[in-house]
């Protein structure tokens, strides 16, 4: 297994949290994915997202030029209060299908709501200036192998960014070297792409951080309340103020689909 290194500690996780999860013995063996599909259709759009910890969909209904409705599902979740976040969502009705992707933020504050669910959403929206089409990405992230995580991101199965990344800094492509992967990196990756190569390299900014969480036997923390083992507060609706002294890890939540992409998206 490849040591933990410290910049992931500090990027995912505090020092007293990583302490008190066991490391996955597994890691180095496997590789992370996520897909994302959103499907345009007549009045609205269907989006769905599943990797190893999550599984949600949204469905935007949309008049062409606004969104009129919102509705959220919690289809897997990593905590029991994640449901809750089905709710701060619905903020984003009423929002402009051609929102500018850095003003959501003052629309409905995403620490307020599930950070997956939450960007899922944003991508919804913007989707429905596409059209009637579906947009399909797979994020392909590679355990860390002698200091390099190779991670890639597809969009309907052709290669838009792939990135070698080390200590949180990104070695390759030269044209980005350098580049955090992590903690910065919407401010140059705002001035580096856009529209569609934006909204991907985002999708693998997103996935390459829970991926960092395979580094640690998550399983182990199954049915155990989220105070006993993070003290991390206001990064996310479960983690909030008021929920997350009720907020415990499900059990069975987990799933591995370094061998199987095509389970992806079908939820079981």
């Amino acid at each position: 297994m490849s040591a933990l290194r410290p910049h992931t500690t500090s990027d995912y996780m505090t020092k007293p949290t990583a302490a008190i999860i066991p490391p996955n013995m597994n890691y180095g063996k496997g590789t992370y994915r996520r897909r994302i599909l959103m499907r345009g259709l007549p009045g609205c759009v269907i989006a769905e997202l599943e990797d190893c910890f999550h599984g949600f969909r949204v469905t935007i209904d949309h008049n062409g030029s606004t969104v009129s409705n919102i509705i959220g599902e919690a289809l897997r979740t990593p905590m029991n209060t994640c449901e809750g976040a089905l709710t701060p969502i619905k903020a984003l009705i009423g929002t402009a299908l051609d929102t500018p992707n850095t003003a959501f933020s003052s629309i409905a504050n995403p620490r307020s709501n599930c950070t997956h669910l939450y960007d899922l959403t944003v991508m919804a929206i913007g989707h429905a200036c596409r059209g009637e089409i579906d947009w399909q990405y797979d994020i392909i992230i590679n355990d860390e192998k002698d200091g390099i995580i190779d991670a890639s991101v597809l969009r309907n199965e052709e290669l838009v960014h792939h990135w070698l990344v080390s200590d949180g800094s990104i070695q390759t492509p030269k044209e980005i070297a350098g580049k955090p992967a992590l903690k910065g990196f919407s401010k140059w990756a705002n001035d580096t792409y856009e529209g569609d190569d934006f909204e991907a390299a985002q999708a693998l900014h997103k996935g390459y951080f829970v991926a960092i969480a395979l580094r640690w036997d998550m399983s182990a923390m199954e049915g155990r309340k989220v105070t006993d083992y993070s003290p991390r507060l206001g990064i996310c609706h479960t983690y909030s103020q008021k929920v997350v002294g009720s907020a415990y890890r499900n059990r069975g939540a987990i799933r591995d689909f370094s061998n199987s992409p095509e389970a992806l998206l079908k939820f079981q």
